[in-house]
């Protein structure tokens, strides 16, 4: 039976009138029995492109943002309805925002609101944000929990306030037969995984044990009055931990460390150094666009010049790493292409005296009071892995194996990784309006780019703004979550998703999605082993949205609907070591390996043993899927990638229709100004600004991102005009 939420506002009469669905009809309750696969929805193919309406699309997706004007998180508004009244400001805050257990701060006021959950310390700030605003003084006050308060606050952190919307899932594409098909996957990956491995025993634990209880005091008269929303039934003036202690400082910040190390070897030994290292301080940076991308030391014609030079001598080109945040950039510091360089006869030159050969890339959840959640990624590594063993014979540039070369350097190179930052209160309507205006800026993309004048800046962002919708949709999912036990999973650390695009076989790209950072606990629970249940259960639904999330996104044929896995198995030591680097730390950091016939010869599964923290990995890629691997169609041809550039133009600028287009594109672009304002002046929803640098083909590639202009720009638009068609599907 359907789960559905009502909210008596225009936006819920506009989601009726528009078809948008407000309800959830997927169960995503922990599963206690195997699902029936011929139950699972085909997928639908794309209307064919000569059907392709662009009109269609910009009107779908700003109906889509109209209809989700009503969750928009407005603290002024909000104050406004409840009348200005301190009281039933707390009393919100106590009753309709559920307390969760984590510690620190994780949610400024707007994901306090957006996720409608938050812990005790992140709902009395964002209280004391709105009595600020009502004129009131406020400080926090903290004082030890007592043991009773601290039980009860665990037991009603799985208290539900609404049910998952569907409308929220539609901002990805994300139709209620795709999220069926995830549930699906999700009961699927669960079978697998609970036959192939045992919970742990013991009591379990919950998160936030031993905290400081934080509530809020305002100056109301001339006393400090107590107001703690962290409990249902909490009475107005109430201290249920007893007198506090005023807080000298805010709360230690949930956040991010993001570093890039790059092996090199010289003189026969391998040294690994840090060439870029920042931080992240997750409540204020949510929702801000990360991007790593690698190109040439210098830019522009000088870069090409250069690298010719060091060909000429013998040595690798010189590259830097560049993390851009928002509008700003951080360099890392020079390091050399991988691989031995070859001089300007083809051959490798072994007496280069530097030579890399791995990068690394480290990402790091510092939650307070909790041990750090640290992520590797493997970028390349040009080791051979029994070269790597103790007692191995020397390296030697001849050992190393050869990457393979793209447009300009190393394959590897030539990719762009999208990073989108979660703390469980990321935005559905400023999510939409991103969404809507890469839409309306597309024909203004296609144009540049058949002019030869590529927007690099406009790519990487629409990409991003693409990422940022399944991030949005997994938090819906991970909202959705419950057990029959009573206890569900909460995002009470910092999340992090990394959409990536690069290089793959032959002439084709390869993408991927990979939760680096989970960011998950789980509460309501009293032992081990149901515990590791929902975390196995997360795992394997979070693995069936990644699936369909590029499915979706990349437009893969309606064949393409097989649920894996099969049956799974404990890996040994040999086929731990085929899987390469990853696989081999994931087992030295006590991971149980499973693997399967229908993973595939570079996927598997990883289990931790004690706490069941579960996902899908793939070599050198986390949980990615290469389009010459998964997306082929019964007659083993290549899929169809998302419409070329040149066929896009025909049909948007087909029958006419360009002015209405444009008119779209600014009402959507003035609806996006607006929305920033009302957020945040630094939140760029609106266009951003444009660099026209003349004529070449690889103009991002001589700029800053070493990325082919073509394998960028036909996965921006390509992959923005699917999600746009399968959304305007969905909604009209």
């Amino acid at each position: 039976m359907p789960i559905c939420f009502f909210r008596r506002t225009a936006a819920a009469a506009a989601v009726t009138m528009l078809g948008l669905t407000a309800c959830m009809a997927q169960d995503f309750t922990l599963p206690g029995a195997p699902f029936d696969a011929a139950a699972v929805p085909e997928r639908p193919p794309l209307p064919p492109l000569e059907e392709f309406d662009f009109d269609k699309v910009m009107r779908a997706a700003v109906a889509q943002n109209d209809a989700l004007i009503g969750l928009r998180p407005d603290i002024t508004g909000l104050a406004l309805d409840l009348m200005l009244d301190p009281e039933a400001a707390f009393a919100f805050f106590r009753d309709e925002i559920v307390t969760e257990p984590y510690q620190g701060h994780l949610r400024g006021t707007y994901s306090v609101l957006e996720a409608g959950r938050a812990n005790a310390h992140d709902k009395a700030r964002a209280l004391g944000e709105m009595l600020n605003l009502l004129g009131y003084d406020t400080r926090l006050v903290s004082a030890a929990a007592p043991a009773d308060l601290a039980a009860r606050l665990a037991a009603g952190a799985c208290r539900i306030t609404r049910a998952p919307m569907q409308r929220v899932w539609d901002v990805a594409a994300l139709n209620t037969d795709t999220m069926t098909r995830v549930a699906a996957r999700g009961n699927a990956g669960y079978d697998a995984l609970t036959e192939a491995s045992s919970p742990p025993e013991g009591a379990y634990a919950p998160p936030g044990q031993g905290a400081e209880h934080v509530w809020l005091q305002a100056r109301i008269g001339p006393d400090w009055v107590d107001l703690d929303p962290a409990e249902p039934g909490t009475a107005f003036g109430a201290a249920p931990a007893g007198p506090g202690t005023p807080l000298e400082a805010d709360a230690e910040p949930h956040r991010i460390t993001i570093d890039l190390s790059v092996e090199t070897l010289s003189n026969g030994a391998l040294r690994r150094n840090s060439v870029l290292t920042h931080r992240i301080t997750v409540p204020e940076m949510v929702e801000h666009s990360f991007t790593l991308v690698f190109g040439p030391q210098t830019d522009g014609v000088g870069g090409i010049l250069a690298d010719t030079l060091a060909n000429l001598q013998g040595q690798s080109a010189g590259m830097t790493a560049t993390l851009l945040i928002g509008d700003d950039a951080v360099k890392s510091r020079p390091f050399f292409a991988p691989g031995v360089a070859e001089t300007s006869g083809g051959f490798f030159d072994a007496g280069q005296e530097v030579i890399s050969t791995a990068m690394v890339l480290t990402v790091t959840g510092i939650a307070p009071g909790q041990p750090d959640e640290v992520a590797t990624r493997v970028i390349f590594d040009l080791v051979p892995p029994e070269l790597r063993e103790d007692g191995a014979a020397p390296l030697t540039p001849e050992s190393l194996a050869r990457p393979e070369m793209g447009e300009r350097f190393p394959a590897v190179m030539e990719s762009v990784r999208q990073i989108v930052i979660g703390n469980g209160g990321l935005s559905a309507y400023r999510a939409s309006a991103r969404m809507a205006a890469v839409l309306g800026d597309i024909p203004d993309a296609v144009q540049a780019a058949l002019a030869g004048q590529p927007d690099p800046e406009a790519f990487i962002w629409n990409s991003w703004v693409q990422a940022s919708t399944v991030a949005l949709a997994s938090e819906e999912l991970v909202r959705a979550q419950r057990g029959p036990d009573g206890g569900c999973v909460i995002m009470g650390r910092p999340r992090a998703l990394i959409w990536g695009v690069g290089q793959g076989e032959g002439d084709l790209d390869l993408y991927w999605l990979d939760w680096v950072l989970d960011g998950l606990e789980i509460a309501g629970v009293e032992s081990q082993a149901e515990a590791w249940r929902h975390r196995l259960w997360h795992g394997a639904l979070q693995s069936g949205l990644e699936i369909e999330a590029l499915l979706t996104q990349l437009d893969a044929p309606s064949g393409t609907k097989a649920i894996p896995p099969g049956p799974l198995a404990p890996l040994g030591p040999e086929a731990i070591t085929a899987l390469g680097p990853e696989a081999e730390a994931d087992a030295a950091a006590g991971f149980i390996l499973l693997g399967g016939p229908d993973l595939g010869p570079q996927a598997w599964w990883r289990v931790d043993p004690v706490t069941g923290r579960t996902d899908a990995r793939m070599a050198y890629f986390g949980n990615g899927f290469s389009l010459m691997d998964l997306f082929r169609n019964p007659f083993n041809r290549p899929a169809a990638r998302a419409s070329t550039i040149s066929t896009l133009e025909e049909r948007i600028f087909a029958s006419g229709n360009e002015a209405s287009i444009r008119a779209w594109n600014q009402r959507v672009l003035d609806e996006a100004c607006a929305a920033g304002r009302s957020f945040s002046a630094k939140d760029k929803l609106y266009r951003r600004s444009k660099l026209k640098h003349g004529g070449n083909e690889y103009v991002i590639l001589l700029l800053t991102v070493s990325i082919p202009v073509a394998t960028e720009a036909g996965s921006a638009i390509g992959g923005a005009v699917t999600q746009g068609v399968r959304g305007a599907t969905n909604a009209i």
